[in-house]
């Protein structure tokens, strides 16, 4: 009689306090959330023998969690909010501040309504839906397996708090505690204005809190929290809204630099390394712009700085993700400078990566690390040993594939066979066995990929391969000479230049023509006769080629500088034999001259031998030698 008594107290309370939140919520009156708060923590503290303490006490609106045993490793988030897009903050929130590396598990406490997610991921953090997602029944039951003593202890507590008619413990009297409540729905607004991808409107209420209830001499870990977060909308901002694309990220390196000001002030050395990460990769996305080789630098430093905090803390997961960063960095920084050591330096890292990403515990990161390890593999090929390194980025790829499926993960699929597709396309290049082979399992491959890039979906993407499936037809039919082959191959350029126009994608809009008119002028030899003079293809291909270098300067992209003059080159030297102008070959030995000024021996070598000795013959020609 006296174990019902105590549950029915019990029940009855936490049922109450469930419908009362619900009802004051609705109004907009949610003072009472942060009070449940303190009361969920002695509750717990009795129910599973835990020295729970508030970390909003501690430390205010702390990221994810309200509640805390650092002993034990365990906290609790107690919240009204029952969404999915809530649970996910949290748990997103949770990562990002690297809490798994303090606590072993997170519950999430759902006061109104408990809800079953049906799909909630995590990276590092081992959450269970099903087990770490409690409702009020929940904790009913869990009452109802106590002994007697406890369950007196809890009782008594509900009526202390809940059924006392002469103190109601959710009031809020105290002014500190009407500041942190109006701080923390003002965070949780602009908190759900991201999730939402109101971006403009978060970072305006983001702003708004800066200005006027937080303060970074008060607050310090939130203000700098809240500037990491305006850093990260503004990144997403430029990605975004291409034409402010620059401005965007040199506002977020600003937020940035003022959060990790504050974190190395508070010593917050691992809240630090997340802000360093977000730092670099907006560095990463400015050198697209301009300036690569000073912005990749500087993301290197950055990311840098992270290795050294992630080896002394034993972060092994955040190692992995950096090494992985860092070996993309220094392949883009190996478009710009010092190529080899660049593309070295990046298989490298993420060989090390690979050291810790292991298949059997993360497939989706190993699978991330082996594509990029494959992406290495191709760049080195265009620098020495063509034929092993490729062979060596096929394997990876396919590797990687197993992870990779159209029904699992479909965008990274198409990533990974894409690159397997221009990986064969190079081999049947430099291989003569199995060329004809080759060459047909990079057209599979594309057509694969165009399953997933289509024209409504992903329609710069599906140019490319268009484009990129057009070149392999011209090359098989190097080796069939089938004039349906390459009138195939034109369709497929023409796909492609249906989308990729000149003023947005200058450099890929002129390659693609150029293709073009080499398909022409097969198909007019293979035909005998062709009624449009493909020369003219050549010709506006050099006019398009010339107005991309407005753009693509040697200063600011030397590696796509030099690609567009040795391409200027080859085309001058084919319309010199075409219309028997000398003035063409001038012409062309005047751009090779200029792609030789990026492409050194020492960087290129493959690359400076193939121009060489297209220089050679054109000197012969003109009678130079």
């Amino acid at each position: 009689m006296i174990y019902e008594q105590y549950i029915n107290t019990i029940t009855d309370g936490l049922t109450f306090l469930s419908i009362k939140i619900k009802a004051l919520n609705s109004c907009n009156l949610t003072s009472i959330n942060i009070h449940s708060e303190y009361f969920f923590r002695d509750f717990l503290n009795l129910l599973l023998d835990l020295k729970l303490v508030n970390t909003n006490s501690l430390k205010q609106n702390a990221p994810a969690i309200d509640l805390e045993d650092e002993e034990k490793k365990i906290c609790f988030q107690v919240t009204s909010d029952n969404s999915l897009g809530k649970t996910r903050k949290t748990l997103k929130t949770f990562e990002n501040h690297m809490l798994y590396r303090k606590y072993n598990r997170l519950i999430i406490i759902q006061l109104v309504d408990k809800t079953k997610h049906k799909k909630v991921n995590t990276q590092y953090l081992k959450f269970d839906k099903s087990n770490d997602i409690w409702g009020i029944q929940d904790l009913i039951r869990k009452c109802m397996d106590s002994e007697l003593e406890r369950l007196k202890n809890i009782s008594n507590l509900v009526k202390d708090t809940i059924f006392n008619n002469n103190i109601d413990p959710f009031v809020v009297s105290d002014q500190n505690n009407k500041k942190l409540l109006n701080l923390k729905d003002s965070i949780d607004e602009a908190d759900s204005l991201y999730e939402m991808t109101c971006y403009k409107d978060a970072l305006a209420k983001y702003e708004n809190i800066l200005k006027g209830e937080l303060s970074s001499i008060d607050n310090p870990l939130i203000y700098a929290d809240i500037k990491n977060s305006i850093g990260v909308i503004l990144w997403r901002l430029a990605l975004i809204e291409s034409k402010d694309k620059e401005r965007y990220l040199k506002k977020s390196l600003i937020a940035y630099e003022e959060a990790l000001s504050i974190y190395a002030k508070e010593e917050s050395t691992l809240d630090s390394a997340m802000v360093l990460n977000n730092f670099a990769n907006s560095y990463v996305d400015l050198s697209l712009v301009r300036n690569k080789a000073e912005y990749i630098n500087k993301a290197v430093q950055a990311y840098e700085k992270n290795i050294i905090i992630y080896k002394e803390n034993s972060c092994f997961e955040e190692f992995a993700m950096t090494m992985n960063n860092i070996g993309t960095a220094f392949l883009e920084l190996a478009k710009c400078d010092n190529a080899k050591d660049n593309i070295l330096k990046s298989t490298k890292a993420f060989l090390s990566a690979l050291e810790i990403r292991k298949a059997d515990k993360n497939a989706i990161d190993y699978a991330t690390t082996k594509n990029n390890l494959g992406t290495a593999y191709l760049a080195l090929a265009d620098i020495q040993d063509s034929e092993k390194n490729l062979e060596k980025a096929i394997l990876v790829f396919k590797d990687a594939l197993r992870f990779r499926s159209v029904e699992s993960c479909s965008e990274d699929y198409a990533i990974t066979m894409n690159n397997l597709g221009i990986a064969y396309s190079l081999l049947s290049k430099v291989k003569d066995s199995d060329k004809a082979q080759n060459i047909e399992i990079a057209i599979e491959s594309f057509e694969d990929v165009l399953q997933v890039w289509t024209l409504e979906r992903n329609p710069v993407d599906y140019a490319k391969t268009k484009h990129n499936l057009g070149n392999v037809l011209l090359e098989l039919s190097n080796i069939k000479g089938n004039s349906d082959i390459i009138s195939r191959a034109i369709s497929e350029f023409e796909d492609a230049l249906n989308v990729i126009n000149i003023v947005d994608y200058p450099l890929d809009h002129t390659t693609t023509k150029v293709s073009l008119g080499v398909a022409y002028r097969k198909l007019a030899n293979e035909m005998l006769s062709f009624p449009y003079n493909s020369t003219d293809y050549f010709k506006d291909a050099i006019k398009s080629f010339k107005q991309a270098l407005k753009v693509k300067t040697k200063d600011n992209y030397p590696y796509e500088y030099g690609i567009i003059q040795s391409n200027i080159g080859d085309y001058y030297f084919f319309l010199s034999s075409a219309e028997n102008n000398e003035e063409y070959l001038l012409s062309a030995i005047e751009a090779f001259t200029m792609a030789l000024a990026v492409f050194d021996y020492k960087s290129y070598p493959n690359i400076f031998d193939k121009i060489i000795r297209k220089m050679e013959i054109a000197e012969e020609l003109l009678g130079f030698k």
